[in-house]
C-alpha cells in the first residue's frame, strides 16, 4: 500500500481552475485531490446497509486539511456526529440488543507505518487514533492517541463483523459492489488479513472483527469539535457531497507526524466506512530571531575642568589661648614699666 520512494502528492488546483470547474466534478477526476488546501476522498453513494434502504448510514464524503497550525477534518454523510439512539434492532428474522443504546461512529485512524496491512499496524500499536464522536463505544476519552490498539464493536452494534460479510450482504442486497473511499472493499490494505475480508458466516471470535474504536493508546492532546459552518469558514467545499450532515474537529499539527498515511473511519456497526489516501509534510521549523550582540555603552570623553587662579598660601592661625597670653604678658610688661617710671 506505501512506497517509501513516492510520496502521496495530491493535485494542486489554483484558484482559478476551482472557479471554472464544479468541485464535484475534480473529486470523480481525482482521488484524494487537494482543493482550497483541503484533500477530499469520495465514497460510493448507496454502499450502506440497515434494515431498510440503507441511506441513513450513508457517508458520502471526508476532508484533511493541514494549516501548519492544525489538522481539520470534515465530514459528509447522513448520520450525524452523535450517531442513531437506538436499544434494538430488527431485521425481520433476529432481533439485536444495541449495547449503551446507540450507534454511531467509531473512531478515525491514521496509519503512517508504511505497513501493507491495517492489521499488522493495529498489532504493533502503530495507530494513531483520535475519538471525536462522544457516545461511541471507544474505552478511550475524546482526544489524540498514539500507540494505538483497536478493537472491533460490530456485535455490539448490530452491526457486520468484516468486509466480507457487509459486502456479500450488500451485493444480494443491492446488488452493487462496495469501496472505502480511496480504496476498495477488499484492497490488500485490508484483503490482505484474511480476519477482516473472509466472507463466510461461521466466525466467532471477536479478533475477526474489523478494529473500529480505540480500545487503548497514550494520549497526545485535545479535540476541537467543529460544526459546519466553521468548517465551510475553513475552505471545506460547500455542494462538494450530498450528505445531510456535516461535521468534523481539529487539533494541533504537533501531535501527528509527517510523511504517506492511510487515514480510515469505520462506524461501529460497520454498515459503511471511508478511508483517504494522503501526506502531510513536515512542518517548518520555528523563526528563530537573530542574535543580537550586546550593547556596549559609549565612552565618555574625561572632563576637562577651566583652569582655576592661583590661591594665596594658607597661614596658620594661632590658638586663641596663646593670643590672650601674649596680650597678658603685653599689659605686666607696659606696667612694669611705668612703675620703674614713677620710682625715678
Amino acid at each position: 500500500m506505501f512506497d517509501d520512494g513516492l510520496k502521496i502528492q495530491p493535485i494542486r488546483l489554483i484558484k482559478s481552475l476551482c472557479f471554472l470547474l464544479p468541485l464535484s466534478l475534480i473529486l470523480t477526476a481525482n482521488k484524494a485531490t487537494l482543493a482550497a488546501d483541503w484533500m477530499y476522498a469520495r465514497d460510493a453513494v448507496g454502499d450502506a446497509l440497515d434494515t431498510s434502504d440503507g441511506s441513513a448510514f450513508d457517508i458520502f464524503g471526508i476532508g484533511i486539511k493541514d494549516d501548519g497550525n492544525d489538522v481539520w477534518i470534515g465530514i459528509n454523510a447522513n448520520m450525524s456526529r452523535d450517531g442513531y439512539n437506538m436499544s434494538r434492532v430488527c431485521n425481520g428474522k433476529q432481533c439485536y440488543n444495541i449495547s449503551n443504546g446507540n450507534i454511531g461512529w467509531g473512531d478515525l485512524f491514521f496509519d503512517f507505518s508504511g505497513n501493507s496491512q491495517f492489521g499488522t499496524s493495529n498489532d504493533n500499536r502503530q495507530l494513531f487514533g483520535i475519538r471525536f464522536a462522544p457516545g461511541n463505544d471507544s474505552k478511550v476519552g475524546l482526544g489524540v492517541y498514539k500507540n494505538v490498539f483497536g478493537v472491533g464493536v460490530e456485535t455490539q452494534n448490530a452491526g457486520y463483523r468484516n468486509f466480507g460479510r457487509y459486502y456479500n450482504s450488500l451485493s444480494a442486497k443491492q446488488k452493487q459492489t462496495a469501496n472505502v473511499g480511496d480504496l476498495a472493499w477488499n484492497d490488500t490494505y485490508w484483503g490482505g488479513d484474511p480476519r477482516y475480508t473472509a466472507g463466510r458466516y461461521t466466525y466467532s471470535l471477536n479478533t475477526e472483527s474489523v478494529p473500529n474504536v480505540i480500545a487503548s493508546g497514550d494520549r497526545l492532546g485535545d479535540v476541537t469539535l467543529l460544526d459546519s459552518n466553521s468548517l465551510y469558514a475553513a475552505g471545506f467545499g460547500q455542494g462538494l457531497f450530498q450528505g445531510s450532515q456535516l461535521f468534523g474537529f481539529k487539533f494541533s499539527r504537533s501531535l501527528l507526524p509527517s510523511g504517506n498515511f492511510i487515514a480510515s473511519l469505520f462506524e461501529e456497526c460497520l454498515n459503511d466506512s471511508i478511508a483517504l489516501r494522503g501526506h502531510l509534510d513536515a512542518p517548518p521549523p520555528p523563526v528563530t530571531p537573530p542574535v543580537q550582540p550586546p550593547v556596549t555603552p559609549p565612552i565618555q570623553p574625561p572632563i576637562i575642568l577651566p583652569p582655576q587662579p592661583p590661591t594665596s598660601p594658607i597661614r596658620d592661625v594661632p590658638e586663641p589661648s596663646g593670643i590672650i597670653g601674649l596680650l597678658i604678658f603685653a599689659l605686666l610688661g607696659k606696667k612694669r614699666t611705668l612703675q620703674v617710671k614713677r620710682e625715678l
